[in-house]
């Protein structure tokens, strides 16, 4: 297959859209693995033939995470999750899967090209039903695997109050935390596998350690305590979810008898937060057609103005992350948010001449 130099793709809504049994399978992708998987989900489309493969910008990427990529640790992070696999359970079944077919660096250009395998694709691309959206910035935002994992479920049910109770084993299975299979009525414990043996353990994160480096946990279930599991991962998933994103949770522990064994997390949206997208509502496609949306809704209506900003990929950018922090009340505008975003992102009668 030929990689030779192409067109940059036309800009596109930074909107994830991600089918459920991914959102609850079980799989360990640090964090930094999980962040390149966002990227590359916001190039789906609903009309993508089987044989097309997908390229990744280290420039755009940095634009939008606000730091730095570089090859050496992409390519540490692609090897590894070609061997790290999705445990989807559905329709009675578990089907074991994994994302890359293969991925191309290309070299001097700043561009990875990606190749997604034949049995994933049904679960990444059918975006008729049992969909989740949720945006990229507050995705990247979060810096905890286990924040970004919770994230996505909870954004599952964003249209809802609540999410479904999970049981205790099932929130630790999703998360990887466990090797204990949930069943019906019961749960068994998997074998070991070599992939089960290798896990990274993660939780580094929240206790100030990098969170890839190549430290590991053998064999083990991790935070068998309850007040484990609340320190090293719910407390610390829910901080970050109610800082960098559009929703508000929190969690309740539920009993049998005298033992915590379920959980479930209840939602609300921020104040100003854009309204809930129906998982059968198709995504917009066209990032163009969105940011000129936006400028209408700032009343930036002159078209020496729309036209500079809509030419100008980096001011596309800005206004998305303009419009986010509105949304997210990270940024205060309630007399004239089309005047603050001109100025912010220099441009008008008065903006800066670059130096």
């Amino acid at each position: 297959m030929d990689y030779s130099p192409v067109a940059e793709a036309s800009p596109r809504p930074y909107e994830i859209r991600q089918h459920n049994a991914i959102t609850t399978a079980r799989y360990d992708y640090s964090a930094c693995q999980m962040d390149i998987m966002f990227f590359l989900l916001t190039s789906l489309g609903r009309e993508d033939p089987p044989d097309k493969v997908y390229t990744l910008y280290l420039k755009e990427m940095e634009k939008i995470s606000g730091r730095q990529w570089n090859y050496s640790q992409l390519q540490e992070a692609t090897e590894s999750m070609g061997s790290r696999m999705f445990n989807v359970r559905e329709h009675g079944q578990v089907i074991q899967l994994w994302m890359m077919d293969r991925v191309v660096y290309v070299l001097g250009e700043g561009r990875i090209v990606i190749e997604l395998t034949k049995s994933i694709r049904p679960y990444l691309f059918d975006l008729k039903e049992n969909f989740t959206s949720y945006e990229l910035q507050s995705a990247l935002k979060l810096t905890s695997k286990y924040a970004k994992r919770i994230y996505h479920l909870v954004s599952q049910w964003k249209d809802k109050d609540a999410t479904q109770v999970y049981t205790l084993v099932e929130l630790r299975y999703m998360l990887n935390l466990s090797a204990e299979e949930p069943t019906k009525g019961k749960t068994r414990r998997k074998a070991k596998t070599k992939e089960a043996d290798d896990r990274n353990l993660d939780d580094r994160e929240s206790s100030g350690e990098n969170p890839d480096s190549k430290s590991k946990e053998k064999g083990k279930n991790l935070f068998t305590k309850i007040s484990q599991l609340k320190e090293r991962v719910l407390d610390v998933a829910v901080a970050q979810i109610n800082e960098h994103t559009e929703l508000n949770i929190s969690y309740e522990l539920l009993k049998k008898g005298r033992s915590f064994d379920r959980a479930r997390f209840n939602i609300t949206h921020k104040k100003s937060a854009s309204p809930a997208r129906s998982f059968q509502q198709p995504a917009e496609t066209d990032k163009l057609t969105t940011a000129a949306k936006y400028l209408d809704d700032l009343g930036i209506m002159l078209p020496v103005l729309r036209g500079r900003i809509l030419q100008d990929p980096d001011l596309v950018t800005k206004l998305f992350k303009f419009i986010f922090d509105l949304k997210t009340d990270k940024l205060k505008a309630t007399k004239n948010p089309g005047g603050l975003f001109l100025t912010i992102a220099n441009v008008g009668p008065g903006a800066r001449k670059p130096s």
